[in-house]
C-alpha cells in the first residue's frame, strides 16, 4: 500500500529535502488525535518553534516513532525482508521529555518497547544506514519549541502508561512516499 500525505508534497515541491529514508510507526488514532490536541490545548503558539525555511519544524501533526532514519536505500523489499519474523508488539508511553540542541527544545513522550530497540538493532546491523545518533532513544515528538520553553513540560505524565499494539510499521522514502509493512507471517 502507498499512500501520499502533506509530506510527500512538501518533499516534492522541494520545501523539505530528504536525504534518506526511514523506518518508523505511526501512532494509532485516537491516541495520535489525543497528543495533537493536548499540544494545541496546552502550548502557546508562541511558544513553538518556526522556520519558514523549514516547515517541517513547529507542530507534529503527524505522531510517529522513528525506529530508524537514515536509510540510504529507497526500496522497502530489503526493510521488508530484514523484519518478515517480527511480529506484532506493545509500546507502552512514558512522561513527557526534551532534547535540546542550541536553537530549540523538541518536547517529546517518552517510549518503552524492547521491540523498538530490536528492530532498530536489526536494521542498523543490515542496511546501509547513515546514523546522526550514536544511541536509538524511541519518542513520540509533540512539538519543537523556542529555546527554553521546554522545562515547563518536562516529566508531565500525561500520556504515561497508554499502551498501543503496532500492527505494521512504515517504510518512508526519502521521495515521502510511505509504503506499509504489516508485522507477522505476511508482511509483504
Amino acid at each position: 500500500m502507498e499512500t501520499k500525505k502533506f509530506g510527500h508534497f512538501l518533499v516534492e515541491s522541494g520545501k523539505i529535502k530528504r536525504d534518506y529514508s526511514s523506518v518508523q510507526l505511526n501512532v494509532q488514532d485516537r491516541l495520535s488525535d489525543e497528543i495533537i490536541s493536548w499540544g494545541y490545548d496546552n502550548i502557546p503558539e508562541k511558544y513553538v518553534f518556526f522556520n519558514p525555511d523549514r516547515p517541517s519544524f513547529g507542530r507534529e501533526n503527524n505522531i510517529h516513532i522513528t525506529i530508524l532514519y537514515g536509510v540510504s536505500g529507497k526500496d522497502k523489499a530489503s526493510v521488508g525482508d530484514l523484519l518478515k519474523n517480527i511480529k506484532p508488539f506493545t509500546v507502552r508511553l512514558g512522561k513527557m521529555s526534551l532534547f535540546f540542541n542550541n536553537v530549540f527544545d523538541v518536547l517529546k513522550i517518552d517510549v518503552d518497547s524492547p521491540d523498538l530497540h530490536h528492530i532498530n538493532s536489526i536494521l542498523v546491523k543490515n542496511l546501509d544506514v547513515f546514523q546522526t545518533y550514536p544511541k536509538y532513544i524511541p519518542h513520540v515528538t509533540i512539538a519543537y519549541l523556542n529555546k527554553n520553553k521546554g522545562e515547563k513540560y518536562k516529566e508531565l505524565g500525561e500520556f504515561n502508561g497508554e499502551k498501543f499494539q503496532v500492527n505494521n510499521l512504515i517504510f518512508s522514502s526519502k521521495d515521502g512516499t510511505n509504503h506499509e509493512i504489516k508485522l507477522g507471517a505476511n508482511n509483504a
